[in-house]
């Protein structure tokens, strides 16, 4: 895999899950905020679930 400051290396943001198609390496910037009172655990558990949701189609 060449190194991100490659001129080889492409950026892509997209909401289409198909344009990670055939890449070597995809970022996922997602989260949650903690709501007013929320405990870690339940912030951890909502955060998981947007993994749940989002990483199957990318690895696909």
């Amino acid at each position: 895999m060449p190194p991100l400051s490659s001129p080889h290396t492409k950026i892509f943001a997209s909401s289409d899950y198909s344009v990670t198609a055939n890449s070597d390496l995809c970022i996922i910037t997602v989260g949650a905020r903690q709501l007013p009172g929320e405990t870690w655990l339940n912030l951890l558990r909502r955060n998981l679930a947007l993994f749940k949701h989002i990483v199957p189609p990318v690895a696909k």
